[in-house]
């Protein structure tokens, strides 16, 4: 009774943090759940064998404009989840992401936290214009009340973008890519179900092929980046460490003008 007890004053006192510094409750909240740090990630009873899929969602658009949802999705189907941090943006001009709406989880499991908030321009030339973090657990606090399900026998939505071109604005023929980035070592990270084991990148994957994949990660070590978690995440003297075990696949908008009208002979 008094671990519950001092548990719940330890949550009582983040969301007070929480509510004068907005963005230091879901990393607090993360780290708490996967027993995992940036200096000392440690994670038990890992199945390297197992992989994940991440997708976002690709959508031609033939009318030079858009105002629609992107599904980024689980393959869900591998393992139980209990919480993921997700970190993604565009580049283009010509496209913005204005929100982020939770999926599955949040929605149909009773997950008890969602947070989703753009991240404001720092003036790193290395970093998107437009760049958003996602982040859902099951449990703030364990006790009797339980998320009614940690995964789905299909793919599964973990959040939905919502994307505009802009009033007026009629894109032309150009591909804008959506795409995951890693800041630091918590980006673009999944706890399973009993917290104990943190998913990482194994690889990265575009429309043009593979971006990167583990070799090339293990020898990875600056932020930011799009290729995946950089090596200095995973120290190698750890006997239970975070595992590669992601393959994150980014998405794109394809903007072709077609009005339908068959060529003139």
């Amino acid at each position: 009774m008094g671990f519950f007890y001092e548990h719940r004053i330890m949550i009582d006192q983040f969301v007070s943090l929480f509510r004068r510094i907005p963005t230091v409750l879901p990393l607090l909240l993360l780290v708490g759940v996967t027993g995992w740090s940036q200096v000392d990630p440690i994670v038990l009873g890992s199945d390297s064998a197992l992989s994940v899929q991440v997708r976002i969602e690709s959508h031609p658009i033939n009318d030079g404009t858009i105002f629609d949802t992107l599904a980024v999705t689980l393959d869900s189907t591998a393992c139980e989840i209990s919480a993921f941090d997700l970190k993604l943006g565009c580049s283009d001009e010509f496209v913005s992401i204005v929100e982020i709406l939770p999926g599955d989880f949040a929605d149909s499991c009773g997950w008890e936290f969602f947070q989703a908030r753009r991240i404001p321009p720092r003036g790193n030339p290395d970093l998107p214009g437009e760049l958003w973090q996602a982040i859902a657990l099951a449990e703030l606090v364990p006790d009797s009340t339980r998320p009614s399900c940690y995964r789905f026998d299909r793919d599964a939505v973990l959040i939905r973008l919502v994307v505009t071109s802009g009033t007026g604005v009629s894109v032309p023929d150009t591909t804008v890519p959506i795409f995951f980035l890693w800041e630091d070592c918590t980006d673009n990270t999944i706890s399973d179900r009993s917290g104990n084991l943190l998913m990482l990148s194994s690889s990265v994957h575009d429309d043009l092929g593979t971006v990167t994949e583990s070799g090339q990660l293990e020898s990875s070590s600056s932020f930011p980046t799009r290729s995946g978690t950089p090596s200095a995440c995973i120290r190698g003297d750890q006997s239970n460490r975070p595992v590669r075990m992601i393959e994150f696949h980014n998405g794109t908008l394809k903007f072709k003008f077609d009005l339908g009208h068959s060529p003139l002979e």
